[in-house]
C-alpha cells in the first residue's frame, strides 16, 4: 500500500495493449500502451 485507508477497497481499471510480431519466432508479447479509461 502506498497511500490511503487500508480498510477501504478501491477498484481500479487499466487498459493494457500488447503487440507481437506474428512472423517472428519470438513468442513474447510487448506491452506497448497502458491507460486508464475515462468514465462516461
Amino acid at each position: 500500500m502506498i497511500e490511503g485507508d487500508p480498510d477501504t477497497i478501491v477498484t481500479v481499471t487499466d487498459l493494457w495493449t500488447f503487440s507481437r510480431d506474428i512472423t517472428s519466432k519470438n513468442p513474447n508479447w510487448v506491452l506497448v500502451k497502458t491507460e486508464t479509461p475515462s468514465e462516461n
